[in-house]
């Protein structure tokens, strides 16, 4: 019997390694493609036919549900698992009327999602994973994050943990965020802040990214920290949740997460960046590097723009005084003696 043949098709490449590494841990008798477009997986399922297609509804060029019929024009029998992080009332219609054996709205739990792929493909619970991707079958890459940030919410007493990319993706999830909060608001603001911290961490040196930062609210404690470069980690709590932890206590459950999750992630092809402080670009001394005709010639712009300095303030000067000149003479030329004023009355007598 040939293996099943599955085609993941998510414009997130993130997305594509967790849904990737959560199939390899259920079974060797999986083919495994993976594509970014609905172009290229219209290209890919030309040359061989696909048991089930795993496809995001928002894709550059043509959307999921254009590729799903497409898909099933060609082949009737292909078994269609719809992912999508829009969750309004029109796009709900048309998941439904589009056929598909199951859906499911990011982020999305990848316990639940194995067992759909299991259920749609009848794979044997039983089955070994892929030997190949996988050396610990009780522990696979996929349901290792989700274990690791479940038992970290549950320590921390949080309403759930996030692990966020470097493009705002959620890249996996444990628990839900409370109805009344914006969660797409929530993680832009906190990948905001991440980048924040990475930019502080370069002027201090570039310092590791261990780091940890609380926001405790009046209705919620958040906790941000880093996984690596490009993997944040952002924990919701009730309000006091996180005070009421010794810091020491809650820093080292977080610290000890990172590290399993770095090594989780590792496993899976995600590769993790130190910071690397940037030195401050040295400016070049001018008067090392200009040669004597360079500085000549600065030199002569310079007492030219002095010389025409000069000039307009002469200039300035004696059409003042040639001014003052006129309006002195025009005094003079209007002006009356003494004598003359005191014939005339206008001045006392002399006695």
């Amino acid at each position: 019997m040939r293996p099943y043949r599955v085609m993941i098709v998510d414009d997130h490449h993130d997305a594509r390694r967790v849904f990737r590494a959560g199939l390899e841990s259920l079974s060797a008798g999986l083919q495994i493609t993976d594509v970014p477009s609905g172009e290229e997986a219209i290209l890919v399922n030309s040359r061989q036919p696909f048991d089930l297609l795993i496809v995001d509804i928002r894709l550059p060029g043509i959307s999921g549900l254009e590729l799903i019929e497409r898909s099933q024009f060609r082949n009737p029998k292909l078994k269609i698992i719809l992912v999508t992080g829009m969750t309004d009332r029109a796009v709900r219609e048309k998941i439904e009327k589009a056929g598909v054996f199951a859906y499911f709205y990011k982020p999305v739990e990848m316990e639940d999602f194995q067992n759909a792929v299991r259920e749609c493909l009848q794979l044997d619970p039983d089955a070994e994973p892929n030997k190949a991707q996988e050396t610990d079958p009780e522990r696979s890459p996929a349901l290792g994050i989700a274990d690791r940030l479940a038992s970290l919410r549950n320590k921390l007493k949080a309403y759930c943990a996030i692990l966020i990319s470097e493009r705002g993706e959620v890249v996996a999830q444990a628990g839900n965020l409370p109805a009344e909060m914006d969660a797409d608001g929530l993680v832009q603001t906190a990948l905001s802040t991440l980048n924040a911290i990475e930019k502080v961490s370069l002027l201090a040196g570039g310092a590791l990214l261990s780091d940890l930062t609380i926001i405790s609210g009046s209705q919620y404690d958040l906790a941000l920290a880093h996984i690596g470069q490009p993997i944040g980690l952002l924990l919701v709590a009730p309000a006091g949740a996180f005070r009421a932890k010794k810091a020491t206590i809650m820093a080292g459950e977080i610290q000890n997460s990172v590290v399993d999750l770095q090594a989780i992630l590792s496993d899976i092809g995600v590769a993790f960046e130190s910071l690397e402080s940037e030195p401050a670009p040295q400016q070049p001394d001018r008067l090392d590097e200009m040669t004597s005709e360079e500085a000549e010639s600065d030199l002569d712009a310079v007492f030219g723009l002095l010389d025409r300095a000069a000039a307009t303030e002469a200039d300035t000067f004696w059409k003042s005084a040639v001014e003052s000149e006129r309006v002195d003479e025009a005094i003079r030329s209007s002006a009356i003696s003494y004598e003359q004023a005191r014939q005339l009355g206008l001045a006392p007598d002399e006695s």
